[in-house]
């Protein structure tokens, strides 16, 4: 099988951050921040968030195997059609929450900022600081398999449905930047954690921009109104926490917004904010 180019930030999902500038003899495109290199460009979504054969799997032949990508393929659309009505304000019904949540459960695990801690955590043995019976550290494979976060959505994301979910709402003036790395889970009490469960504390927040404009929030018990119109501040506090949390890259609708994010990179990088 020949290898293929796979997103592991999807190309419908980018379309909703897209520049609404972009000139009409132009395919749309999203303001890319490079992190490391500080550098600013804009690219069409199927130009980038991708790595050649990013899912494939290999048989006990050898051989590539692509149904990893033809599963998260699946859960796209069906994801791409409950956001269609999401970013319309309509009701949607418990089956479609639960296409949601399995949408965000596999965009929690599909990235390779998890990918690249898991193998870190692998090769230098940090498993060991972790007391888990259930875990045969022994026999863990070197590279984290992407079929493991298939098989485990249909369980897990039974537990992202039970949360308080709500829509934030940004105001005409300001906009809600991404990452490749866009499911923010994060505990207040201890922030300098980079991955935590989220189910592993009562105070536990996940936000998850959909759009420029729309935010998804979920808490453990309804700290939000359903749907909530939030001020430039607070956008700008999420906008933050997305920065923290992302890996190499931040995605923009806006020029603008992505030169206020480098700005805050170069401080960042310069050790005068944290």
């Amino acid at each position: 099988m020949k290898k293929r180019n796979h997103h592991y930030v999807p190309q419908f999902y980018l379309n909703y951050f897209t520049d609404p500038q972009t000139p009409i003899v132009q395919e749309p495109y999203v303001w890319i921040l490079d992190k490391s290199n500080e550098t600013i460009n804009n690219k069409a979504p199927k130009n980038f968030a991708f790595e050649k054969g990013y899912n494939d799997i290999s048989d006990s032949e050898g051989k590539l195997l692509g149904c990893v990508e033809d599963e998260f393929g699946k859960i796209e659309d069906s994801a791409s059609r409950v956001f269609r009505k999401l970013t319309k304000m309509k009701y949607i019904s418990k089956t479609e929450r639960f296409v949601m949540s399995k949408f965000v459960y596999s965009m929690i695990f599909r990235i390779p900022k998890f990918r690249h801690a898991y193998e870190e955590i692998v090769k230098n043995e940090y498993y060991k600081e972790f007391e888990n019976n259930t875990i045969d550290y022994d026999n863990l494979p070197s590279k984290f398999m992407m079929d493991s976060v298939i098989r485990t959505t249909n369980l897990v994301s039974g537990w992202l449905l039970r949360m308080d979910w709500s829509l934030l709402i940004a105001p005409a003036d300001c906009s809600f930047i991404t990452s490749d790395s866009p499911v923010v889970v994060r505990n207040p009490d201890d922030p300098s954690w980079l991955f935590c469960g989220f189910a592993s504390s009562p105070k536990i927040q996940l936000h998850f921009p959909l759009t420029s404009k729309i935010c998804l929030y979920g808490t453990w018990g309804r700290l939000r109104r359903v749907i909530e119109y939030i001020d430039k501040s607070e956008v700008r506090e999420l906008n933050f926490e997305t920065y923290k949390y992302s890996y190499k890259y931040l995605y923009s609708s806006s020029k603008e917004f992505a030169k206020e994010i480098l700005y805050v990179n170069n401080m960042v990088n310069k050790g005068l904010i944290k």
